[in-house]
């Protein structure tokens, strides 16, 4: 049986972790992680910290790693 699995290796974390769903990284995990500041809004608030991140773009650094090839973000 195949499975599509990912392994994550952090910077500052001495453990690898296995996913076999799905990974949220940068502006997914930026918006539901960063939207905390305004939750007294309720549900919104993640199509309004969306909005605010798409009009102010930071930059998520990474290693994307595929079968050994490896994608690194230009500054």
């Amino acid at each position: 049986m195949q499975m599509d699995c990912t392994e994550l290796v952090g910077e500052y974390e001495p453990r690898k972790i296995y996913s076999f769903l799905s990974t949220a990284w940068a502006y997914v995990a930026d918006c539901d992680i960063n939207s905390e500041a305004i939750r007294c809004i309720g549900s919104p608030r993640f199509t309004m910290w969306g909005i605010y991140r798409i009009l102010f773009l930071r930059k998520y650094m990474g290693i994307f790693s595929y079968n050994g090839f490896q994608v690194k973000n230009k500054d």
